[in-house]
């Protein structure tokens, strides 16, 4: 907060400075307030409440003395400022690529990380995937899935872009799950769409692990997860009878129970022979 001050000499008098201090933090908090009310970002009140609140206190204990402003100040007011800057689409921009891609790795490694596979598998234990398909899932799968979703709004301070993007990421998933025969040449580059996901639950070993992308498909393009098939799967699941029988109180137990969880944990490069066994595995489209 910058405390301003009067353009006399006021340094030999302390009590002087600490009433012109005062005042001006008050006025200035007053006025975002006055501001704010008018439409002004609510930035503003956030600077101007707290100026008000710690800028007293320092004038009324200060540690080192009265501060003035200056280049330090003006680089703290710049961070203040710009962290909160962009307008609302390239906020939502930001916020969707920043989560989309933490998402990315967070499945990945609900793929890769053995402890961490045994949460996600009740996800895939399913046999016909549709779009209600989408909510099977272990409660702690879910609420990794969710921290993740919400920790990048929280960062970015965009709790109405973060709301809006959370409502994407819900309804998202019921969409490409849906046992619907859409294909969408050339978005399917980008984003990702119903057989670019179904892969993704293929009961095919040339498929695990594969097609990771919650709504972009661009991550699994740039670090070599994604496969591209003709069609769509024949089989769906991971062919685990303990989890195949369709038992919810047997599939929250399913973690923590003595079994080898069937799926491969890793991750190989994409490679001709795969795009082939998975062509093989295709239904006519």
């Amino acid at each position: 907060m910058i405390i301003f001050q009067h353009p006399l000499r006021v340094d030999a008098d302390p009590s002087r400075r600490l009433t012109l201090g005062w005042a001006a933090n008050v006025a200035l908090s007053l006025t975002v307030v006055g501001l704010s009310v008018a439409g002004a970002p609510r930035l503003l009140v956030g600077l101007g409440l707290a100026g008000l609140i710690a800028g007293s206190l320092e004038l009324l204990a200060p540690l080192h003395g009265a501060r003035r402003p200056g280049r330090a100040w003006l680089t703290d007011l710049t961070h203040a400022v710009g962290n909160h800057a962009l307008p609302w689409p390239g906020r939502t921009a930001l916020l969707l690529i920043v989560t989309d891609f933490a998402n990315y790795w967070a499945h990945r490694s609900l793929h890769q990380c053995g402890p961490l596979w045994r949460l996600h598998r009740v996800h895939h234990s399913t046999a016909r995937l549709d779009w209600l398909a989408t909510a099977r899932g272990h409660p702690l799968d879910q609420i990794l899935n969710l921290t993740i979703v919400v920790l990048p709004a929280f960062a970015l301070d965009a709790a109405t872009e973060g709301t809006a993007l959370i409502m994407l990421l819900f309804i998202y998933p019921f969409v490409v799950h849906a046992d619907a025969r859409v294909r969408l040449p050339l978005v399917d580059l980008v984003f990702v769409t119903p057989p670019f996901h179904h892969w993704h639950h293929a009961d095919h070993p040339a498929a695990h692990n594969r097609n990771l992308g919650s709504v972009l498909a661009i991550w699994d393009r740039l670090f070599g997860t994604a496969v591209d098939a003709r069609g769509f799967p024949e089989r769906y699941g991971i062919g685990d009878d303990a989890l195949d029988a369709d038992s919810y109180l047997g599939h929250l137990t399913s973690p923590f129970r003595r079994t080898t969880p069937k799926q491969g944990t890793t991750t190989a490069p994409a490679d001709p022979a795969r795009a082939a066994s998975l062509a093989r595995a295709a239904r006519p489209s």
